[in-house]
């Protein structure tokens, strides 16, 4: 295995996308800085107005030796958000993509 995609079970409407989907992702990108260190890019929290339907905005990137660990925010669907983690074996990847 070499990618896996996690996505929170819960949608949440764009009323609670900056009290109870923040407060999830601020807790997310907390648990990879206690493991990892900062991320090697850092957006922010994405600004709601700026996710499409279907699309997933990442907001911290770590580029580790062998890794690849992405967090962000989707759109399920209009309006309906959901935090994104994605954790890539690099290695494996390269190897694929040859």
């Amino acid at each position: 295995m070499y990618k896996v995609d996690l996505d929170s079970i819960f949608r949440l409407t764009a009323d609670k996308y900056d009290t109870r989907l923040k407060k999830a992702w601020e807790f997310l990108v907390n648990l990879i800085n206690v493991k990892y260190g900062v991320p090697t890019k850092d957006f922010g929290y994405p600004d709601f107005l700026n996710i499409k339907s279907e699309y997933i905005v990442n907001s911290n990137i770590w580029v580790l030796k062998n890794k690849q660990i992405n967090i962000g925010v989707g759109c399920a669907d209009e309006f309906r958000y959901y935090l994104s983690l994605t954790i890539c074996n690099t290695d494996i990847l390269k190897l694929k993509k040859k």
